[in-house]
C-alpha cells in the first residue's frame, strides 16, 4: 500500500466554475433524463453494512452496489450507453436519437453510424449495450489480459470483439487508429488533446450513479468516499458530483488505484499529470491503466484529497469479505475492481499515516462503490470459494431472515 495526500486539494471551497466546462449539474441532469428512457433502467441499491462498520471501527459503511445495473453487472453501462445516445444526437439529430431510444431501437438494423471503443470489459459492455438498443454497429477492442468470459458477454450484445496482443493503453491507441481508418466514432472516457466531448458525455453518465447514492445516503452526507480510479473517469465524475451537491461540506475523497497502475498517486506527488510506467498488470482489469484522462486529472487534481494503492491480494480479501459478511450484514458479489473501494478503505484504516491524514475514525460515515459484480464467474469462484449465485442466495436469505 502507498498513500499520497493531495496538498493542493481545494478544501472548504465550492465546486470551481472553471471545471463546469468538463462536468456540470446540467450535464448530469440531461444524462439522467436520457438514461431514464431506457426500458430497463432502475436505481441500484445502497447497502448498509453495520457489522463491517463496527469491525472496522467507523460509524457507518454504505455500499453502492452496481451489480444489477441494466442487467450487465457494472456501472459503466450508464456512461457508455449515454455517450452512444449523444453520438447519435450529434450525427442524426436529437429527434432521431430520441425516437430510437423511445422505440427501443432496432438491434437488427445497425443502420446508425458505427461506434467503437477500447475496453477491459465493462466499458465495452456499456457501449455495446447502448449500440444494440439504439441500432448502431459496434466494435470493441480488448487487451491481451481480458478473459474469454468477458469477451463472450460483449459478443452476446451483438458487438464484434477484437482482442489485441497489447496492454490496455496500447489497445486504446490501436482502437483510435483503426477507427480513423474505418470512419468509426470512438466512445471513450479517456480524454486527450482534441478529444474531450465524448469522454465528458461518458462521465456525465457516471455522475448519475453518484447522484443516486447521494439521494439514498440521506440528509447527513458521507464524511468519506473511496472511488476506484483507472484512467480516472469514474473517480472524477463521482468527485465532481459530490462536490457540486455538498459544496464546502463535501466528503473527503480518496481515489483507489492498483499498485501496478498508480498514475494518479504519482501525479499528485509530482504536481503534474504523468504515467505510472509499471505495465498495469493487475487482476483489477478496470483499474489497469497507465495514463490518466486529461480532464479527469483536472478534476482530481483539485478535488481528490488523496490517492491510495491496493494490491491484487487486498482486492481478493475485500471480495471475500463482501461475500462472507459480518453477522447481520447482507452478502455482496463484487468483482476484482468492484471490491477495490473497500480494499482502499481497509488499507487506509490499517495505516497510521493515512488514517490520520484522512481523519478516519469512529465518527466516519463512509461511502464506497462496488462498481462491478463478478464479470468472470470462474475467476470469482476461484477467489471467493463460492459461485456468484451461491453468494447472491445468501444475500436473499439474509434479507428475509
Amino acid at each position: 500500500m502507498a498513500f499520497q495526500l493531495n496538498r493542493h486539494a481545494a478544501r472548504g471551497a465550492d465546486y470551481p466554475s472553471g471545471l463546469a466546462s468538463i462536468l456540470s449539474a446540467a450535464g448530469r441532469e440531461e444524462a439522467e433524463a436520457v438514461l431514464g428512457g431506457f426500458a430497463d433502467h432502475a436505481e441500484t441499491p445502497l447497502v448498509e453494512l453495520p457489522g463491517l462498520a463496527a469491525r472496522l471501527g467507523i460509524a457507518r459503511l454504505a455500499v453502492k452496489d452496481e451489480g444489477a445495473r441494466f442487467g450487465l453487472g457494472a456501472f459503466k453501462a450508464v456512461g457508455g450507453a449515454y455517450a452512444v445516445y449523444r453520438h447519435l444526437a450529434r450525427t442524426l439529430g436529437e429527434d432521431a436519437a430520441r425516437r430510437r431510444l423511445d422505440e427501443g431501437g432496432d438491434p437488427a438494423a445497425r443502420d446508425a453510424p458505427a461506434v467503437c471503443c477500447a475496453s477491459a470489459g465493462n466499458h465495452g459492455l456499456g457501449v455495446a449495450f447502448g449500440a444494440r438498443r439504439l441500432g448502431c454497429g459496434c466494435v470493441v477492442f480488448v487487451h491481451a489480459g481480458v478473459t474469454q468470459a468477458r469477451i463472450a458477454r460483449i459478443e452476446a450484445l451483438g458487438a464484434r470483439v477484437v482482442q489485441t496482443a497489447f496492454g490496455y493503453d496500447a489497445t486504446v491507441r490501436h482502437a483510435g487508429e483503426v477507427a480513423a481508418a474505418e470512419g468509426w466514432t470512438v466512445i471513450s472516457d479517456t480524454a486527450c488533446p482534441g478529444y474531450v466531448d465524448i469522454p465528458s458525455d461518458v462521465m456525465h453518465g457516471y455522475m448519475a450513479v453518484a447522484a443516486e447514492a447521494e439521494r439514498q445516503f440521506g440528509e447527513t452526507p458521507p464524511s468519506h468516499v473511496f472511488l476506484q480510479c483507472g484512467v480516472g473517469g469514474f473517480a472524477a465524475a463521482a468527485c465532481a458530483q459530490h462536490w457540486i451537491r455538498y459544496g464546502t461540506t463535501r466528503p473527503t475523497t480518496v481515489a483507489v488505484e492498483s499498485d501496478q497502475a498508480d498514475s494518479l498517486r504519482l501525479s499528485l506527488a509530482a504536481g503534474e499529470r504523468g504515467a505510472s510506467g509499471k505495465g498495469a498488470a493487475s487482476i483489477m482489469l478496470g483499474l489497469a491503466a497507465d495514463e490518466l484522462s486529461i480532464t479527469a486529472w483536472e478534476i482530481l487534481r483539485a478535488g481528490a484529497h488523496g490517492a491510495i494503492t491496493v494490491s491484487d491480494a487486498a482486492a481478493r480479501d475485500a471480495m471475500r469479505r463482501l461475500a462472507e459478511p459480518e453477522p447481520g450484514d447482507p452478502a455482496i458479489v463484487a468483482g476484482e475492481a468492484g471490491a477495490a473501494g473497500l480494499a482502499g478503505l481497509t488499507e487506509a484504516l490499517a495505516d497510521d499515516g493515512a488514517r490520520a491524514a484522512l481523519e478516519l475514525g469512529a465518527d466516519s460515515r463512509v461511502l464506497v462503490y462496488v462498481t462491478e459484480a463478478a464479470q468472470d464467474p470462474d475467476s470469482y469462484r476461484d477467489i471467493v470459494g463460492r459461485t456468484p449465485e451461491a453468494v447472491r442466495s445468501r444475500r436473499i436469505e439474509g434479507a428475509s431472515a
